[in-house]
């Protein structure tokens, strides 16, 4: 697996790496990815590609809730000094 990451996949990591749990717009919101209130697709994608490679898992939520994004403990190590 390559697992090399970009400098705003790393800021998303470091984010969640320093507050345990966070939402979509708070995540983008670190990374700049939020134009007034919503996310920009970009935020979105980026989230689903760091799940699909195994960097965060998403909580479960019910339709119409906010999805909650943690880091996944094989990468809690990765991103801590």
């Amino acid at each position: 697996m390559n697992r090399k990451i970009s400098l705003i996949d790393h800021t998303a990591l470091t984010f969640l790496a320093t507050g345990g749990r966070a939402t979509t717009v708070a995540i983008a919101s670190s990374c700049g990815l939020v134009v007034g209130r919503r996310c920009l697709p970009q935020a979105r994608n980026m989230l689903r590609r760091l799940q699909r490679r195994g960097f965060i898992a998403n909580g479960y939520t019910a339709p119409g809730h906010y999805a909650l994004w943690t880091l996944t403990d094989a990468d809690r190590k990765a991103v801590q000094p």
